[in-house]
């Protein structure tokens, strides 16, 4: 991943990350939907987080974050 690449992942992650706490929750993550999710919609979003926070402590830090989009 090339220092552009990071660069606009970090712009990303701040946006998701509304307290500015360096980590996003569960409810921010969904909260940049702009559609309402069915419960299908919301139970992939969930795998997806869980599979972003690699430590488990409910919450995806940017590295976390730019190593689960990476692996993508």
């Amino acid at each position: 991943m090339d220092d552009r690449q990071l660069a606009q992942l970090s712009r990303i992650f701040k946006t998701y990350d509304k307290d500015g706490s360096g980590g996003v929750t569960f409810a921010e993550w969904v909260a940049m939907k702009n559609y309402t999710l069915s419960s299908d919609q919301e139970k992939r979003e969930k795998g997806w987080y869980d599979q972003a926070d690699a430590n488990g402590d409910k919450k995806v830090t940017i590295g976390e974050w730019i190593d689960w989009k990476s692996s993508q």
